[in-house]
């Protein structure tokens, strides 16, 4: 009987303890591209609220150019701002 119990015992926490190491580095990656985005999404906003010197023009080209750089970061996230950025890009492409 304790042999069975030492036997199973292992076999039963071995695979819990690999799928929570495992689970570990995805929530890291996960917090890092998140703190990317919300880098890139400032940089967006900062770069696109300063309309002092432009032509209307010349304002849609800073725009599309920074969704466009945005989105090389942060295309695969589904939030509203990423949708609605990828939107405006491929309106402004066609």
């Amino acid at each position: 009987m304790r042999t069975a119990v030492r036997l199973t015992l292992p076999c039963i926490l071995l695979p819990i303890l690999c799928a929570a190491a495992g689970a570990r580095p995805q929530q890291s990656r996960r917090t890092a591209r998140d703190a990317r985005c919300k880098a890139a999404a400032g940089k967006y906003i900062s770069a696109v609220s300063d309309k002092a010197h432009r032509t209307v023009e010349q304002q849609y080209r800073v725009e599309y150019d920074e969704a466009r750089k945005y989105l090389t970061v942060c295309g695969e996230s589904g939030d509203d701002f990423t949708l609605n950025l990828k939107k405006y890009a491929v309106r402004r492409e066609a």
